[in-house]
């Protein structure tokens, strides 16, 4: 027993079956194909919609992701979809609308602050969140987007463009 620990402390983090046998589906999906969560059930033999069939979905979709550039969206009560090339450069708008939320409500938080009351280390703290999240908000801002869009056009921008675009 033993040296079976200490095999598995000196070995990298291996994947479990069913995150593999479900990689492995996902990435044999076709563009726009689908599959419900019964037929994910069938493969990692657990119910995809519980705490354990839950991590083992997001560590496939995860792993298709940044290994095999495979997109599996899940859909709330129909299953799993494997996004389409043409549709995978909407998906940022979805999560864009979440950092906007999640930034407005810092942004509260903030503002309730009595800074006076702050130690100096704490108020350097306190004023370099104040300055990343009004950068945040101000770049994540449809405006800024329909800027942004207006730039491109059919090229790449690079942050650093992106920068002098806002810099006026």
């Amino acid at each position: 027993m033993e040296n079976e620990i200490t095999k598995r402390a000196s070995e990298p983090f291996q994947r479990s079956a069913e995150v593999e046998r479900l990689v492995r589906a996902f990435v044999a999906m076709a563009e726009g194909d689908s599959m419900t969560y019964l037929e994910v059930q069938a493969i990692i033999m657990e119910d995809p919609q519980l705490n354990r069939g839950r991590s083992i979905t997001m560590s496939a979709r995860r792993i298709a992701r940044k290994e095999f550039k495979v997109i599996v969206k899940c859909e709330i009560q129909k299953g799993f979809i494997r996004v389409s090339n043409e549709l995978i450069p909407e998906l940022p708008a979805e999560h864009r609308q979440r950092v906007q939320t999640r930034l407005k409500v810092a942004s509260e938080e903030l503002g309730a602050v009595d800074v006076g009351r702050l130690e100096n280390g704490m108020k350097t703290k306190y004023y370099t969140e104040v300055s990343w999240v009004g950068a945040m908000r101000l770049f994540s801002k449809p405006k800024a987007v329909k800027q942004i869009g207006d730039t491109v056009k059919n090229s790449e921008l690079n942050y650093g463009d992106v920068l002098k675009l806002f810099a006026g």
